[in-house]
């Protein structure tokens, strides 16, 4: 079901309108809409097999990557609610944060795989961790392979709607970070 200001659906349009144009270019590759969008159709899919819908806060805990904006667009299209993790967050800073946002899935670095499994015990809500391979050789026991998850066959259609939540947190200079809910129109409209 489209909604006229859900930034998935807004995604979805361009991605249609012109596929074979370079949405990405990394150091490791470059990809076309299709290609971004197909990626993020198959994260999309993997995520909906571990439990993670509609409503559901997503932590993204990644360095600035082609993974990062296929994990937001995946997010956005089940409809769940995406929140960025300052990669420079440590153990309490992330407990909170996780904890505050209710966080059902982090799709992190690898880098970041001691933390996340860290923290894991005081995250009784979290279904699931995914890590990306970002060229550090960490030990990601406990997290899923991010490649793994992609390669899903896509389903969908998932339900959506315009109210849906961004979930973005302040800079937290004076104590801890505050969460912010943006409803995807609103967000259109400010930016």
């Amino acid at each position: 079901m489209a909604s006229r200001y859900h930034l998935a659906d807004l995604f979805e349009t361009v991605a249609a309108t012109v596929p074979d144009r370079i949405a990405v270019i990394s150091d490791s590759r470059t990809d076309t809409y299709a290609e971004l969008n197909r990626r993020a159709e198959g994260l999309a899919a993997g995520l909906a097999a571990q439990g993670i819908g509609r409503g559901d806060t997503v932590g993204l805990y990644l360095m600035n990557s082609a993974e990062h904006l296929e994990a937001l667009i995946a997010v956005l299209k089940l409809g769940a609610v995406p929140f960025n993790v300052n990669y420079r967050y440590r153990g309490d800073e992330l407990r909170y944060l996780f904890d505050n946002a209710s966080a059902a899935a982090i799709i992190h670095g690898a880098e970041f795989s001691e933390i996340v499994r860290t923290l894991r015990a005081d995250l009784p809500g979290l279904k699931a961790a995914v890590a990306v391979n970002d060229g550090s050789d960490a030990d990601t026991a406990g997290s899923l392979a991010f490649e793994d998850l992609v390669a899903t066959p896509p389903a969908g259609p998932y339900e959506r709607d315009e109210n849906d939540i961004i979930l973005t947190y302040t800079g937290g200079t004076t104590g801890m970070p505050k969460g912010v809910m943006w409803p995807h129109r609103a967000f259109v409209f400010a930016c």
